[in-house]
Parts: structure tokens; sequence; C-alpha cells
């Protein structure tokens, strides 16, 4: 592909860059837009992805055909080469949680409760596709909450503040969460960066745990974490 420019007016840049498309890899080159001493790296990897929807979403269009990708590195004009992995969920390491028993515990309540194994695979591909996390980690947490409640039509208030009562949590846990959903639900994609990604991951990984213990305390099992996020 020859030299292209590109604008996009959410991440407030404009520059230009070539694309190579090599079997199973895509090389993009990106000019005048990344020399900033600040731009972060997080700033980079976002920038990139962006360009790397422009290209790939426009043959979904033209073929009809579904395509997964994914940003892998990217390498600084000082040639320093950073993993695309800006953001990640805190790890159970960081709660002095026994992770086996953790393991052991989580992957016996996921074979029982369905609703359960549907939120941790959106919690899963929403830290895969960071775009559509608002989504997916919301969605993720309102999967808990019908496990929870046992409420399969609209939660509304009332089966909101139920599921908050249960899991001893309050709105404001996912105040981040609530605020970034709301816009992306109805098509305001509102840009994000790592903090907010943070932030969102976190309250979406603090539901799920208080969900668990949930799960386990009926059980009349041993509790095996209390957090705050």
């Amino acid at each position: 592909m020859p030299k292209s420019t590109f604008k996009f007016p959410d991440l407030s840049v404009e520059g230009s860059f070539t694309c190579r498309i090599a079997c199973s890899h895509i090389l993009v080159e990106i000019f005048d837009c990344l020399e900033e001493e600040n731009r972060r790296d997080d700033d980079i990897f976002r920038i990139t992805h962006h360009i790397i929807d422009t290209v790939i979403l426009s043959y979904i269009l033209k073929e009809g055909l579904g395509l997964t990708y994914s940003l892998d590195y990217c390498k600084k004009s000082d040639d320093q080469i950073r993993m695309a992995h800006p953001d990640k969920a805190p790890s159970l390491v960081d709660k002095n949680i026994n992770l086996q028993k953790f393991c052991n515990e989580v992957s016996k309540i996921i074979g029982l409760n369905h609703e359960l194994r549907w939120a941790v695979r959106d919690f899963n591909t929403a830290l895969i596709d960071r775009e559509e996390c608002p989504l997916l980690f919301y969605r993720a947490v309102e999967t808990c909450a019908r496990l929870v409640t046992k409420n399969y039509g609209e939660l509304g208030e009332e089966g909101w503040d139920n599921f908050y009562l249960s899991t001893n949590t309050n709105r404001a846990d996912m105040r981040t969460l609530r605020d970034f959903h709301g816009a992306h639900r109805h098509g305001i994609h509102k840009a994000f960066g790592s903090e907010e990604h943070l932030k969102m991951m976190t309250e979406a990984k603090f539901f799920i745990l208080k969900t668990i213990d949930f799960v386990l305390k009926k059980e009349g099992k041993e509790m095996l974490f209390e957090s705050s996020p």
C-alpha cells in the first residue's frame, strides 16, 4: 500500500503511514505524529491499532468475512521494542491469594454456574479487545448480577440494589464502567486511556471476585478473599 494519510479526531492526531501485509502479519510504519517526547507508549499502541482498523475493516466490508487481528508489538524510532500490552488486570498474586486453591475452587464453581462461565468469558474477551471492553466488562458484571439475584428479566434499580447488598458492594464500585458502558452502548464511542482502561478492568474483576465469594458463602465454604477495587 502506498503512503497514505490518516486523521483520528477522537485521538486528536493526524499523520501518514504505509501498510504492508505479508502472509498473516501486517507491518505498519507511521510518520509525522509519534516524534513528540510526551507521546506515551499507550498513545502509540492506540494510534497504531486505529490505523490497522482502517485497513482491515475496509476489507471486511468488501469481502463480508469476519477477521480476527491484534497488535503484537511496536518498534519506536529509537529502535526500542514495546510489547503491545499497555494494561492488564491486577494479578491475583497481588491479593495474596493461594493461587492453586483459588483455581481449584473457581474451576468447580464455573463448572456448576453457567452464568459465571459466561461472565468470565466476557471478561477474557474484554482483556483481548480493548475497544469493546466497556460493553464486555459491563456485561460480565451484569451476568454476575443475574447469577446472584436470579433475575433474568429487566434488572432495574431494585435488581442492582439486591445485587450490591448480596455481594457487599455498591454502585460507586463500578462508576467508571457505568460511565463508559452507557456511552458505548448508545453509539457514543468515548476515547479512554490506560488509566480509565485499568479502572474498568479492576471494577469488573472486583465484581466477579465478589460473586465467587457469594457462591462460596452460600455453599458454606470458606471465602477466599476480601478485596476492594
